[in-house]
């Protein structure tokens, strides 16, 4: 690789930003990263300071509420099924899956110790003086304050049935008892040091009428140290030998809550959201969207939840989002004096960054948009049409009418666009309009399907496409220039400004071709899991974007890597390059503009 990149930027990079970033548009906190994208552990630390997301390979470690990425341990190559903060937040106790419980200092990102066993579920006491594990076949552990000197309290040799499930654990303050529901049914108070039974519900003569034969959907240990259980919405509370209780609206039977310490607060998941049941409150029901994971901190002052792109932090004093969802982009496109434009949910966005807000916000209900190199004219891809937008006005009026399926590539002049729509049931159509008057200047229908790479030359007059493992080059008048052998297909494809050569990415490079006959002129340079490029206006700098998260700086007349620049936490999906910048879209629907000076 070339030098480290704040070396070949010439300037150390702005704060949050990698280097050779001059702006980011994008969710600015709590931002999952493609490892995290399914999280199988979410946990705060005792003084709600900290959040822990963990998917594939690591886990991210986030403060509360800023949601700015304190570390990362690269802990879990599967991911991992249980986690839990020491109560000082120093260490994390965390489960891979299939493996055993690792103990990691947070501060450092390293592990300190393993345990002899893998705990599915992690209790710790307030003091951090023990800590206990459930395993998934039942097995119950008890250790000391770092995590040595595993003790077993029960042991079973089958795994807990789907209607059991996993047992809970609660550790009192000082952790001198350990509280296990069982079943649902079935609560025991062990005696830590001795690791005897002191005692069991089932066992109890006191017990109330509504704790008889019901399920019970959480446990605790009160501010006093009393035992609690809730069941059939209601909390109970045994202190001093004696039971009491009080309304907890929950419904009925439920199962599966989510509870503060003290089980004063629990949060039942419903379709859409939550139902939160406050002791002494009326219920709440918060619309927070599809939730995979969720937990509560032990306070109850805080719910973090997770679903597929999304991690979010919810005050429950206030029932609303701490970060709220931020639109993220889908396409992007930037004009030669590096106004960005972008397409997020419905919206079309142009900037001038480092603005705070677009200069303009347009809408429109398209699948992928481009801008023009004057900066004039927005192409649009939809489901029924191809339009083309007046920026300054917002007026748009249909270029071509059809379910247009990739595309569209435009030329550099401005006047062209070439796009694929759908004809008939199977077969495709590939139509090159004039931007003016809306004219279909050519097109060509095929049985098979045209690939993704598009591309019109600067003046519009020839247009490139790939299909299978080859790629064609055509007058727009109607006569085959070139038909070539590419062996593999192409994921994006370009003319060079003077029309002499033809760019195509794929198979983890970039070939070069004589755009008049199709000759193989050589490689440009490796990327691997290329997904796309884009030339600067004069031609001389190609820069390429990868699933790799990689962006990398090409000079085309040297064949020559000048960059290799990373920053984004997903793969690449999308590049434009401007005149003094170029924009990389993420696939978590970020955006990062780079400064290009260095190499012009």
């Amino acid at each position: 690789l070339p030098r480290p990149a704040h070396e070949q930027c010439g300037s150390k990079p702005s704060a949050g930003l990698p280097a050779c970033a001059l702006h980011r548009l994008g969710p600015p906190t709590f931002r999952l990263e493609e490892s995290l994208r399914e999280v199988g552990a979410l946990t705060f630390s005792p003084d709600a300071g900290l959040l822990v997301a963990g998917g594939s390979e690591r886990l991210s470690v986030f403060e509360v509420p800023s949601g700015r990425l304190k570390t990362e341990l690269a802990c879990c190559m599967v991911g991992p099924v249980a986690a839990r903060f020491s109560p000082d937040g120093r260490w994390l106790a965390v489960t891979p899956w299939g493996g055993s419980t690792q103990l990691w200092e947070v501060a450092s990102g390293r592990q300190r110790g393993r345990w002899p066993y893998s705990a599915a579920v992690l209790a710790v006491a307030e003091d951090g003086s023990a800590w206990a594990g459930a395993t998934s076949k039942g097995a119950i552990y008890v250790n000391d304050r770092l995590g040595r000197n595993s003790r077993a309290l029960s042991r079973e040799d089958e795994p807990a049935s789907e209607e059991e499930g996993l047992p809970q654990l609660a550790l009192s303050r000082t952790g001198k008892h350990l509280l296990v529901l069982r079943a649902h049914y079935e609560v025991e108070l062990w005696d830590v040091r001795s690791m005897t039974l002191s005692y069991s519900l089932r066992g109890d003569e006191q017990l109330p009428s509504q704790l008889e034969d019901v399920a019970i959907s959480a446990i605790g240990f009160g501010k006093d140290g009393e035992i609690v259980v809730v069941a059939d919405g209601r909390r109970h509370q045994r202190a001093r030998g004696q039971w009491s209780s009080e309304p907890l609206p929950l419904v009925e039977g439920a199962e599966g809550l989510f509870c503060s310490a003290d089980a004063s607060l629990c949060a039942e998941p419903q379709e859409g959201g939550i139902n939160l049941a406050r002791v002494g409150e009326p219920a709440r029901e918060l619309k927070l969207g599809d939730l995979d994971r969720l937990t509560i901190d032990a306070s109850g002052k805080w719910l973090a939840f997770a679903n597929d792109l999304d991690l979010a932090l919810v005050d429950l004093k206030t029932g609303r989002r701490v970060n709220p969802p931020t639109p993220t982009a889908r396409a992007l496109s930037m004009d030669r004096n590096d106004r960005l434009l972008t397409l997020q949910d419905d919206d079309l966005r142009l900037w001038h960054l480092p603005a705070d807000a677009p200069d303009q916000i347009l809408r429109a209900d398209a699948e992928t948009v481009r801008l023009t190199r004057d900066g004039t004219t927005i192409v649009a891809l939809t489901d029924e049409a191809l339009i083309a937008i007046e920026p300054r006005t917002g007026v748009s009026k249909t270029l071509a009418k059809g379910a247009f399926l990739r595309g569209p590539a435009l030329a550099a002049n401005g006047k062209r666009a070439l796009a694929v729509r759908r004809a008939g049931d199977d077969d495709e159509e590939l139509v090159v309009v004039d931007l003016g008057s809306g004219a279909v200047v050519w097109q060509r229908r095929s049985t098979e399907s045209f690939g993704p790479g598009l591309a019109l030359s600067e003046d519009g007059a020839f247009a490139a496409w790939g299909a299978d493992e080859a790629i064609e080059i055509w007058s727009v008048k109607g006569a085959r220039l070139a038909t070539i052998d590419a062996e593999h297909e192409s994921a994006a494809l370009a003319f060079t400004q003077d029309g002499s050569r033809l760019l195509a990415a794929g198979g983890g490079h970039i070939d070069v071709y004589d755009a008049r006959d199709g000759a193989h002129q050589g490689f440009l340079g490796d990327h691997p899991s290329i997904s796309g490029f884009d030339l600067s206006r004069d031609s001389r700098l190609v820069v390429t974007v990868g699933y790799d998260r990689m962006l990398r700086v090409f000079d085309l007349e040297r064949r020559q890597l000048l960059a290799t620049l990373a920053g984004h936490d997903r793969s690449i999906i999308d590049v434009a390059v401007g005149s003094d910048r170029v924009s990389t879209l993420g696939g978590d629907g970020t955006v990062i503009q780079w400064d290009l000076r260095r190499w012009r």
